[in-house]
């Protein structure tokens, strides 16, 4: 049995991302998925990094970088 990972990813402003990536394995298919999601949380982090060192430089950020939201799931590829 096969495994698609669908992901799409979303930007304000910005026309949506999506691709797909085939694996063997359910386990390798859903490893694959965590690694994005980390990736975003990692994106996440550092605009709120950027945020909390501009306050200390006593300027006021509305808002860090842009980070884009992210889909991604792993469905069964029927043969």
């Amino acid at each position: 049995m096969k495994f698609i990972l669908l992901v799409t990813w979303f930007l304000q402003g910005q026309p949506p991302s999506s691709y797909q990536v085939e694996f063997s394995s359910y386990d390798d298919c859903d490893a694959a998925r965590g690694a994005l999601i980390a990736e975003q949380k990692r994106m996440q982090a550092h605009a709120a990094m950027v945020v909390q060192n501009a306050a200390k430089q006593g300027r006021f950020l509305s808002s860090g970088p842009p980070v884009p939201s992210l889909t991604a799931v792993c469905v069964t590829r029927k043969p």
